[in-house]
């Protein structure tokens, strides 16, 4: 049995919003501000479930990249979810996630609706591996 003693959920997300802002031009929060202006891209949900071998402990974890854009606009939110997608599964390998190595990323599920007269709404979400170092 192995111990966890810890869950590498900020330090994966941090890596991600890292990716996501330095990589493109749209806006990136983990909280949206009161006076956020469309489009943007918001790191949503993660899950983590343990993948333990005998000797150490890595993770299968999910992050979710919400993508949103004004509703006449859908070119722009799908825009965003192919930067997001190609971003984050061609740079992962160069992610930080201290004490830890991502080593495998994929996007899992794309998604696009309008959510209501004032905005696009796209979903992604990524699976990620990670070993401890």
């Amino acid at each position: 049995m192995i111990i966890v003693r810890d869950i590498p959920q900020v330090k994966l997300r941090e890596a991600v919003f890292a990716l996501l802002k330095n990589s493109q031009t749209h806006d990136v929060y983990g909280v949206v501000p009161d006076k956020a202006k469309l489009p943007y891209m918001v790191i949503g949900a993660t899950t983590f479930k343990p993948d333990a071998s005998k000797n150490s402990l890595g993770w299968d974890a999910s992050v979710t990249i919400h993508c949103w854009s004004a509703t006449k606009d859908m070119a722009t939110c799908n825009e965003m979810m192919a930067d997001a997608a190609s971003i984050i599964t061609g740079l992962y390998n160069t992610a930080q996630v201290d004490g830890y190595q991502i080593i495998d990323c994929e996007l899992d599920l794309a998604e696009g609706h309008e959510e209501d007269e004032y905005s696009f709404h796209g979903v992604l979400t990524f699976l990620f591996k990670l070993q401890k170092e």
